[in-house]
């Protein structure tokens, strides 16, 4: 996805520029977890993804005790 953003080419509208980190790295997402949280999202996931901090946020703001995701948050995303 990161190398496919980059690319630039005719008719292409913009690319990520050299300069940015790469997308993993800002979403601060472990890259040696990234194909298994991807291959088996929905037995890790349901409503929300993202790193605990977020995730925590969002159980809160909805008033909710916990959220399908928050232990493989853990291994996922550093």
């Amino acid at each position: 996805m990161d190398w496919t953003g980059r690319c630039i080419r005719d008719g292409k509208r913009g690319a990520i520029p050299a300069h940015i980190r790469p997308i993993l790295q800002r979403l601060e997402i472990k890259q040696d977890n990234w194909i298994d949280g991807i291959q088996h999202y929905g037995n890790h996931f349901y409503k929300v993804v993202g790193i605990m901090r977020h995730l925590l946020e969002e159980t809160e703001r909805q008033g909710r005790k916990w959220f399908k995701g928050q232990s493989a948050a853990r291994l996922l995303y550093q």
